[in-house]
């Protein structure tokens, strides 16, 4: 949340708990962002994927992505290329969030 409140979103952290919930959800430009984060030794997989889907529907956001370290199956990575989840390293968020630019 901090990354992307320093990169011009309005973010807050989610307190719900559970699957289908967004731990970050962020606004800017008249678009959302709905971010999971999952711990460092979560490996990302189909299931992840989907429930990234969910939680962006869920939350009527234009962007859905995953924030991991752990690993990623060849599965999941096809799965979110499909589906528009970006699955990113905690270390690759800053550059990312610059770069989603707002709609005008």
């Amino acid at each position: 949340a901090t990354l992307l409140s320093e990169a011009g979103w309005d973010a807050s952290v989610v307190r719900t708990v559970g699957s289908h919930c967004a731990d970050v959800v962020a606004r800017r430009g008249g678009r959302i962002l709905a971010v999971r984060c999952l711990s460092d030794t979560m490996p990302v997989d189909e299931d992840t994927v989907e429930e990234a889907c969910m939680v962006r529907e869920r939350e009527r956001a234009d962007l859905g992505m995953i924030v991991a370290n752990g690993s990623c199956s060849k599965a999941a990575r096809k799965l979110a290329v499909q589906t528009g989840i970006d699955l990113l390293r905690e270390d690759e968020l800053a550059g990312f969030v610059g770069q989603a630019r707002p709609v005008t």
